[in-house]
C-alpha cells in the first residue's frame, strides 16, 4: 500500500469513496504520473550500472 502513496487504511477508503464519486480517470492519472517517474528513475539507475560495469570490466581487460 506504500508504494500507492496511501498512508493508512482511513486514507485508502477516501481514496475508494473518490473513485466511486467518478474521480476514477484522474486517480489513474495521478497513479500512472507516478509509476512513470519511477520508470523513469529505474531506467536512470539501470544506464548508470551498465556504464559502471563497462568501465569496471576495460579496467579489468587493462589489469590482467
Amino acid at each position: 500500500m506504500k508504494r500507492l502513496g496511501i498512508k493508512n487504511p482511513k486514507e485508502l477508503l477516501r481514496n475508494q469513496a473518490g473513485i466511486q464519486k467518478g474521480n476514477l480517470r484522474a486517480y489513474l492519472l495521478h497513479h500512472q504520473s507516478h509509476l512513470q517517474k519511477e520508470i523513469d528513475h529505474t531506467h536512470s539507475q539501470l544506464a548508470t550500472m551498465k556504464y559502471q560495469l563497462q568501465l569496471t570490466y576495460k579496467h579489468f581487460l587493462s589489469v590482467s
